[in-house]
């Protein structure tokens, strides 16, 4: 699963230890999702977050907010890239929120199939599956 293989590759995260963590840090721990959907030519596209609801409460908006470009700015540069005929070009910057300065420890869990999915590709996280009830 090339999504969760991104994750290792990158060093994006590391396991813990659920012993390790305070009740406050596991009660305030991000599900980590997954969304699939299947593109006309029948691939399966996968798309991973972390579910942010827990952070609504203790975080502003400001904090919150995702940096995307509204649709009337795009508009609007459009236009005066063709009115001065300048070439644009567009770029698809991979797992982009990956390569993200986050400024705060983030405990994020795995639940279900993607656990499977995640030791199949480093075995060492075993030692950190926790079963709850």
């Amino acid at each position: 699963m090339k999504e969760l293989e991104q994750l290792l590759y990158r060093s994006v995260m590391h396991p813990v230890s659920a012993k390790s963590l305070t009740i406050e840090q596991k009660k305030s721990a991000l599900r980590y999702l997954m969304f699939l959907k299947e593109k006309r030519s029948g691939e399966i596209k996968r798309r991973g977050c972390a579910e942010g609801r827990k952070q609504r409460v203790y975080k502003t908006k400001d904090e919150k907010h995702s940096p995307t470009v509204s649709t009337e700015a795009m508009f609007i540069t459009t236009i005066f890239d063709a009115l001065e005929e300048r070439d644009v070009a567009i770029v698809d910057i991979p797992e982009a929120f990956m390569q993200a300065d986050i400024d705060e420890l983030i405990h994020v869990k795995l639940n279900g199939e993607l656990v499977d999915f995640l030791v199949r590709l480093d075995p060492t996280y075993a030692a950190f599956i926790v079963h709850e009830r």
